[in-house]
């Protein structure tokens, strides 16, 4: 019984009608199949968080989605999680690219109430200490693409 019960699983897991409206940039179209979605997390234990600068009162991650091998700029949704304090900080769904195809970076900091009451040090021991990770999503092409007019 198990062993159904796998097949019918991976079977759901699959994605079966994955279509891409739109690209990163507009206009690009491309054959079929040529959209791949990856998903990942930087890890519970093992996101790297950054302390820039106390002036600028912000963290940081690099995320890399360099396996998904994408041939351009995919759409990328992340969710921040972890163990407390994640209602404190913004920035945790905008994405910023740093390069085409392998990473993009993620740049936090506090809310208003929490910028005039803590530093980014802070912040940075309240990411290590509640175990905050970025889990994401990325959507994109694997093929080289022809722009149809």
């Amino acid at each position: 019984m198990k062993f159904p019960l796998l097949l019918l699983l991976i079977g759901l897991a699959q994605p079966h009608d994955l279509k891409l409206i739109s690209t990163v940039n507009a206009g690009e179209t491309g054959p079929e199949p040529c959209v791949r979605q990856c998903i990942g997390s930087t890890g519970k234990h093992t996101t790297q968080w950054d302390y820039l600068d106390d002036s600028e009162r912000y963290i940081t991650t690099l995320v890399s989605y360099k396996d998904c091998e994408f041939v351009s700029s995919p759409v990328i949704t992340t969710n921040l999680n972890g163990e407390g304090y994640l209602k404190s900080v913004v920035g945790s769904s905008n994405a910023y690219y740093t390069t085409a195809g392998s990473s993009f970076r993620l740049y936090l900091s506090w809310d208003q109430a929490g910028w005039e009451a803590n530093t980014g040090l802070e912040l940075l021991e309240t990411a290590r200490y509640n175990h905050w990770r970025v889990d994401w999503v990325a959507t994109g092409t694997t093929a080289k693409l022809k722009l149809y007019v």
